[in-house]
């Protein structure tokens, strides 16, 4: 499986769970338990709020957003919030890392990964015509079923 391949199918999963989420209906009080009546109430049922709600609990901003170093350590750089691996920041080739228990290395952006499989880079999920809006509905069907897009393997 080559980088493109890997990195095509993490995004159509994340598109996959935030798209099929955001466009689900919250159940309604009759198909659920009590206890989950009360979270169901706090779910926000305009789209903007929701899709804000769902980025936060589903912890996109783990992988998607830059972190940078600030008084207190690593943290998330809200300025570029979603905004995936930094069009600026070229990595280097990965590190060897033998036969060993360690298989895995990152970024210290934590924007780009590397393993046996290659190297996947967090994709942009923001509106901007780099990131989602570039996606046509005919490209973001063929993601969600294929776990590819714009033609790549």
């Amino acid at each position: 499986m080559n980088v493109r391949s890997v990195g095509s199918w993490w995004v159509a999963c994340a598109v996959c769970c935030l798209g099929w989420t955001a466009c689900s209906p919250p159940p309604s009080a009759e198909e659920t338990p009590g206890p989950v009546a009360a979270v169901e109430a706090a779910v926000p049922a305009e789209p903007v709020a929701r899709g804000e709600y769902l980025v936060t609990i589903m912890s996109c901003n783990d992988c998607h957003t830059p972190l940078t170093m600030g008084p207190e350590g690593p943290a998330p750089d809200m300025s570029r919030m979603l905004s995936g691996h930094p069009e600026g920041l070229v990595m280097p080739p990965p590190p060897a890392l033998g036969d060993g228990p360690w298989q895995v290395v990152m970024a210290g952006s934590v924007t780009a990964f590397a393993g046996p499989w290659g190297v996947s880079y967090a994709a942009n999920l923001t509106p901007d015509a780099s990131g989602l809006a570039a996606w046509d509905e005919a490209t973001f069907v063929n993601a969600m079923r294929t776990g590819k897009h714009f033609g790549t393997s």
